[in-house]
């Protein structure tokens, strides 16, 4: 899908009127717990919950995606910084972005298809899609953490040109010591401008004494579940159904002539 989203730069005074800054650290220490995605009620026994219908934390998916929302600042941390996975997807209207069945291999520096399947004889050579977990923290539509403090854990898919901004934007703020502030200027492609912060929410000593330890859990789960997240994975049947390639079983039929036939059972 298109991607034209501006070029990073540092921290800028926010278009709209923001209230005064608090300080990081006051805003950490000031709540006791926070508003945590994925986390249950407190369990009566192992695996089993109490809950009510009020309860948003329970989902039948595996993650929170990220969506920016249409002029408003949203500020992220990207959890693990030198784990990103990717993969060569294309995309079909109505079935959406599913990963490519052909053998790829890196020749020269260049991408090189060494065994064609059917999706790239039917369509347009894939593109590479990027998956990463992220941290969103509660923030104000101008961006500026606020009180109470909580924060979401999510999973960002975003295309190989975001994957070029970010690799720039690392070099000269590391995401390991940088959050980022995405500002959504049109949602239904996802084209995000992007700021890197001062610092990093996470790094803080306040942060990972209070929530360190329930960041690092999720991380280590939802890592191991992050490949099938890029996109859909179809069987090679399924590939043809999706691509309307899928042939019926052949109805073998003889044209001999009868007699042909039974010569034939005769022997």
């Amino acid at each position: 899908m298109p991607d034209t989203s501006a070029p990073v730069t540092t921290d800028a005074p926010a278009t709209a009127a923001a209230p005064p800054p608090v300080a990081d650290d006051a805003i950490l220490t000031s709540v006791d717990a926070p508003a945590v995605v994925g986390m249950g009620s407190a369990a009566t026994r192992r695996n089993v919950h109490t809950t009510s219908f009020e309860d948003e934390t329970i989902k039948n998916y595996d993650f929170d995606l990220y969506k920016g929302r249409m002029n408003v600042i949203d500020r992220i941390g990207i959890l693990v910084p030198n784990e990103i996975t990717y993969g060569r997807v294309h995309f079909v209207d109505k079935v959406g972005y599913f990963i490519c069945h052909s053998e790829w291999k890196l020749v020269g520096g260049q991408d090189v298809c060494a065994k064609i399947a059917p999706c790239c004889e039917r369509l347009e050579a894939p593109d590479k899609r990027f998956a990463c977990l992220i941290i969103q923290y509660n923030t104000n539509p101008q961006g500026a953490l606020v009180q109470p403090f909580s924060y979401s854990l999510k999973l960002w898919r975003f295309s190989g040109a975001k994957y070029v901004e970010l690799r720039e934007a690392n070099k000269e703020f590391p995401l390991a010591d940088h959050d980022m502030k995405l500002h959504c200027t049109e949602e239904q492609y996802q084209r995000i401008t992007m700021q890197a912060c001062k610092d990093k929410v996470v790094n803080q000593d306040a942060f990972k004494k209070r929530y360190g330890a329930e960041v690092a859990e999720w991380v280590k789960a939802a890592s191991n579940k992050l490949a099938g997240q890029v996109a859909k994975s179809f069987t090679p049947q399924e590939l043809l159904e999706k691509l309307g390639m899928a042939q019926a079983p052949a109805v073998v039929q003889q044209a001999g002539a009868i007699e042909d036939i039974k010569d034939l059972l005769a022997d």
